[in-house]
């Protein structure tokens, strides 16, 4: 049986979305269920090998600070749902 494609984001590096994401793709459980594609920042995350990370703008970005929120984090949320929302569109997830 062919796994579903799931575009996952990790939300705002500034946060704890990334954390959490990091943990669920940790649980082989959880990742062996579907093929990941993962809309993220590549420095926040330590993921298993079998992830897919989505080539973005957003992708290789400087580090955010922690705990802290600006227009950057912003613009980085907008782009990076829009982007899941288009592969969704697309039928690439």
């Amino acid at each position: 049986m062919k796994k579903p494609r799931i575009a996952l984001f990790a939300g705002d590096p500034a946060g704890i979305g990334p954390e959490l994401v990091q943990k669920l793709l940790q649980n082989e459980e959880h990742a062996s269920k579907a093929q990941i594609s993962l809309i993220g920042q590549r420095g926040t995350m330590d993921v298993p090998a079998g992830v897919h990370w989505v080539d973005w703008p957003g992708l290789n970005l400087p580090a955010f600070e922690r705990g802290m929120a600006a227009a950057s984090n912003g613009r980085y949320m907008l782009e990076g749902l829009a982007l899941g929302a288009s592969m969704v569109h697309s039928g690439a997830a």
